[in-house]
């Protein structure tokens, strides 16, 4: 199944590339009761960096009602608070990208309830992994200093 998800990640970039679509995200930097934050692995990324979970926002949906559902869908995880951090424009995948960036509050363990999600894991803020995406990197380094956010994610 990964193979198949990473072939039709490959054919959706090349239409992006071709097509040069603007589209419409969240991510969610999310913190557990002990102030941990949650990191997902994708199968249809190539290298298994570890990311901010998130998706898109359908039409007629607000980002903050994206955000809720991305967060049920692929992890079963009810937000029970939730701010935005940040709006942000990639052009990386040959498309525009405009990312709504959350800080969200949960309860309970999260699971891998999508076939998108090969690992959920919570790390302490002073822990990150070393293999999670520079844009990840960037995100969690501007919010754990308390520094203003850049536009491009």
């Amino acid at each position: 199944m990964h193979f198949l998800g990473r072939i039709l990640h490959f054919l959706q970039s090349l239409y992006w590339k071709a097509m040069r679509p603007v589209t419409f995200g969240v991510k969610a930097i999310i913190l557990n009761d002990n102030d941990e934050i949650l990191l997902v692995r994708h199968s249809y990324v190539q290298r298994s960096q570890w990311m901010l979970p998130g998706g898109g926002i359908r039409k007629g949906e607000t980002a903050e009602a994206a955000i809720e559902r991305e967060v049920w869908e692929e992890l079963r995880l009810r937000i029970i608070r939730k701010e935005i951090l940040g709006r942000f424009v990639s052009k990386r995948e040959g498309k525009t990208d405009n990312i709504t960036l959350f800080v969200c509050h949960t309860q309970g363990d999260p699971t891998s309830a999508h076939l998108e999600i090969l690992e959920v894991r919570f790390y302490a803020r002073d822990s990150m992994p070393a293999n999670a995406s520079p844009a990840t990197r960037r995100r969690l380094s501007e919010f754990l200093e308390g520094r203003a956010v850049q536009q491009e994610w």
